[in-house]
């Protein structure tokens, strides 16, 4: 690998941009993170806040533009005509000699798999399940957008939570929601929700699961509801594979929960015993960086 040559990956998922510059994605110089703007708020906002991101991370790396090639996996990039405008406006920057925008999860599929099969399952502020058949073609569940809840989601377990205090149950729940967002009382969490955007609904979600955890009932049951859809995701895609065992793999910020994560291992494995679940965590960058580097 010539290191005169650089390459950027960025991961920009639902909460958070991350960017990465090296010669190769074993050698990553420098990383950058910061908060996300969604691809479906504007390919001009993400584009500007992909290019600070490197820029800063190339600063760090005493080196300056262009690089030769980024690869940039963006939640939202599913949608042909804004992943196409996000690649637009990145060329505009001059930023790299090549510029490609993928989905987030195809980052995650080539950081665990290469160019091989696989299933990548990411449940952090949205979920989606993507799956690579052994002919190469890309299959998914899931990733519909906060509009339509995006299954087993940190947004869809937030905005659940929500829901039940403002249809009042359980009050330990209403206290987890309201000491959380240091709220007085369900009006004043009807006035928050009306303003959140997707990203502060599904910061709920990290409280809720540590309630889980500590056994708070309705805690649990939103908890088991969401790891029923993201299992749901996966069967979905995995059904499609003709010839088991079929490797998936998972990443994304809901994951960073050790109960919540045993809870979906535990019933994927029980579930379906043709699904065998990978052990080490996926790194969108580093997948990023591994596309970038086999652009022609």
């Amino acid at each position: 690998m010539n290191d005169a040559l650089l390459f950027a990956g960025v991961d920009a998922g639902g909460s958070r941009v991350r960017a990465g510059v090296g010669p190769s994605p074993e050698r990553v110089v420098a990383r950058e993170e910061t908060r996300a703007v969604r691809l479906a708020d504007g390919p001009i906002a993400l584009a500007a806040t992909v290019t600070s991101a490197l820029g800063r991370a190339l600063a760090r790396a005493s080196r300056s533009p262009p690089l030769q090639a980024l690869v940039v996996g963006a939640a939202g990039a599913t949608h042909e005509g804004r992943a196409a405008a996000l690649a637009h406006a990145l060329r505009e920057t001059f930023l790299a000699r090549q510029v490609s925008v993928v989905t987030d999860v195809e980052l995650i599929l080539a950081d665990a798999f290469g160019t091989g099969p696989g299933v990548a399952l990411i449940a952090g502020t949205g979920s989606i399940a993507m799956g690579r058949l052994p002919s190469g073609e890309l299959i998914r569940a899931g990733g519909r957008g906060a509009e339509v809840g995006d299954p087993g989601s940190a947004y869809a377990i937030g905005l659940g939570a929500v829901r039940e205090v403002l249809d009042p149950g359980d009050d330990r729940l209403e206290r987890l929601v309201l000491d959380q967002l240091d709220l007085a009382d369900r009006t004043a969490l009807t006035t928050w929700v009306a303003d959140a955007a997707p990203a502060g609904v599904a910061t709920l979600a990290r409280g809720l699961l540590h309630g889980a955890a500590r056994g708070v009932a309705p805690a649990v049951r939103l908890a088991e509801r969401a790891v029923t859809d993201l299992v749901g995701l996966v069967t979905d895609v995995a059904s499609q594979f003709r010839v088991p065992p079929v490797e998936v793999v998972l990443a994304g910020g809901l994951f960073a929960d050790a109960w919540f994560r045993d809870r979906v291992v535990q019933s994927l494995e029980g579930i379906d015993p043709s699904v065998r679940l990978r052990a080490e965590t996926a790194d969108g960058v580093r997948g990023a960086l591994k596309l970038a580097i086999r652009l022609p």
